[in-house]
């Protein structure tokens, strides 16, 4: 089995910088416009190409790989970055078999939320076994900046890379142990991912699940923790007026039945 262990995102949407550690099984909480979807599209983008961001979530919401990687902002035509940016995704993975970690990870380079994107723009990744996070160097140590193309190695160990969208499903689909990308199961991973909205304004529950063979997404430590209190709050309310539905209800037909 190989396992899904921690996520990384430099320069996504709202994310600058955020490390995730991940289980087996995702429950990712919080109000409206927090950053679940943007995580969801995360994962499906470094590990499918897959750039359909937000069509489980509202097909109508015109999501794109510049707008998350330029921090476009909600209900407005304006960005966090405006100017020259670059993104990383980074996902570290665990193989029970072998004993080890390895990375597959996706650099994103844009010159402008409005330039279209190059065919050399868009690069992707995969480490040799033993490779993880923090082996990569997604920042300049001197600078603090994302680092250039020809800096992201390794000091130690070898990482392939591809500028081919096609060429990448097919390497990470090997990776995974999916097989080729072209065969019955690798053509459907990209629809692996699942999301299902239980929406109740302002609160909104996105549970994630991966179903793929020998891949198993995990929990995140959502940094938002102020939504959890608003959370057990609207629980609490929900919870006492149920109670008090049911109360209502029980002593209307024992009434009846007594008469």
């Amino acid at each position: 089995m190989i396992e899904l262990k921690r996520l990384k995102l430099i320069n996504w949407h709202n994310f600058e910088n955020v490390t995730f550690d991940c289980a087996r099984l995702t429950y990712m909480i919080g109000v409206n416009a927090v950053g679940k979807t943007t995580i969801l599209d995360a994962i499906r983008y470094c590990l499918t190409t897959n750039r359909n961001f937000n069509a489980l979530g509202n097909k109508k919401s015109g999501r794109t790989l510049q707008g998350s990687v330029h921090a476009k902002q909600r209900g407005e035509n304006a960005y966090r970055r405006p100017g020259r940016t670059v993104a990383y995704i980074g996902a570290e993975f665990w193989d029970t078999v072998k004993r080890t970690n390895f990375v597959i990870a996706v650099r994103v380079e844009s010159e402008g939320p409005m330039q279209e994107l190059h065919p050399g723009d868009q690069t992707w990744y995969i480490s040799e076994d033993g490779i993880t996070l923090e082996k990569l160097p997604f920042l300049d140590p001197h600078t603090g900046a994302p680092s250039a193309k020809e800096d992201f190695k390794p000091a130690v160990g070898r990482l392939s890379y591809t500028r081919s969208p096609s060429e990448a499903r097919d390497r990470i689909c090997r990776a995974l142990g999916i097989g080729r990308a072209s065969s019955p199961l690798g053509k459907s991973f990209p629809f692996v991912f699942s999301l299902k909205m239980y929406q109740k304004k302002p609160l909104q529950a996105v549970v994630f699940a991966c179903r793929g063979r020998k891949l198993s997404p995990g929990n995140f430590t959502f940094p938002h923790q102020s939504c959890f209190r608003g959370l057990w709050r609207r629980f609490a309310r929900t919870f006492l007026t149920c109670a008090a539905f049911s109360a209502i209800v029980s002593s209307v037909v024992l009434s009846i039945l007594s008469q």
